[in-house]
Order: C-alpha cells, then structure tokens, then sequence
C-alpha cells in the first residue's frame, strides 16, 4: 500500500491518480478503505476536504409554492458505470 500511495503522490503517478481517483469518483471513504493502512488525522481529513458550497435556492423548497412553515426535500439516486466499469 505504502509504495502505491507514494506512486499516486508523484508528478510521474498524476495519469494514475487522476484515472483511480477522478475518473473512477471515488469518494474519500472507499480510498480509506483501499489503503487502509493510511490512518491521517482527523483535523487533517477535515482540513483537506472541500467545503461544500450552499444552494440558495431549489425548487423544492419554494416558499411562494407551499408558504414558509412548509419543507420539501427532493432526492434522487443515481447509479452509473465509470469508464472502469466500476457500478456507482
């Protein structure tokens, strides 16, 4: 696992970082779980991460369509094969 992640860090091992992480979108979780041995702080999981940006604005949640003291959620599943043929 060791010598993997040091090839994924590299400026040579970019192609390959970009096809396993990017392109397969991964999430953070399934990277833990294929290096497991990777054990980083939390505090620097946290830093690392992106903010997620705030939506101002849905449909579903239309103030002028159910009034103010009204909630909706909408969601949506969505499965897809990456270029892998990975299921997600």
């Amino acid at each position: 696992e060791k010598e993997k992640v040091l090839e994924l860090s590299t400026a040579e091992g970019n192609d390959l970082f970009h096809s396993y992480c990017k392109k397969e979108h991964r999430t953070y979780v399934e990277i833990f779980e294929d290096f497991s041995s990777c054990m980083p702080p939390l505090e620097y999981i946290a830093e690392m991460i992106p903010m997620l940006k705030p939506r101002e604005f849905s449909i579903s949640s239309s103030p002028t369509a159910h009034g103010r003291n009204c909630l909706h959620l909408t969601a949506a599943l969505v499965q897809y094969l990456t270029p892998n043929q990975r299921m997600i």
